[in-house]
């Protein structure tokens, strides 16, 4: 899908980074919730039945990782390189306009330590194989 915004010059590219910095941020949340919930002993089939029907659910939520990630899917909607990138740019743009985003930094740890991993040819969901590096099958 194509949106076309009609502002200033600059404004297409803050609308995409804020896009992208929620949708970064969402899968870095889910993650952890993941995370928290299978360390508890929860059964994840039963937390993903429950997710989607609660304030928890968003496009994250099904497109990554239910539909793929718990799928061992890994193969890119949008790699995790290109999410990097933007959580770096999104952080610089935050710094030169003073505004603070202290979920950018915890969100920009998760994608570092995928990068790290050599997870960055992969979906950006892949950055939970940092932390449970069993859900891939594949290696």
């Amino acid at each position: 899908m194509i949106f076309i915004i009609a502002a200033p010059s600059g404004h297409s590219q803050a609308a995409k980074l804020a896009n992208n910095m929620a949708s970064c941020a969402n899968i870095v949340v889910l993650a952890e919730a993941y995370a928290l919930a299978k360390n508890c002993g929860v059964d994840i089939d039963v937390l993903m039945e429950v997710m989607p029907k609660t304030s928890a659910d968003s496009w994250q939520l099904y497109r990554t990782l239910i539909d793929k990630v718990l799928k061992n899917d890994f193969s890119p909607m949008f790699k995790l390189n290109l999410a990097h990138k933007d959580i770096k740019l999104i952080k610089e743009m935050a710094t030169s306009l003073g505004v603070k985003a202290p979920g950018v930094d915890a969100t920009l740890k998760w994608y570092d330590d995928g990068m790290a991993c050599g997870l960055g040819e992969m979906d950006w969901g892949a950055i939970i194989l940092t932390e449970f590096p069993e859900l891939n099958q594949d290696k």
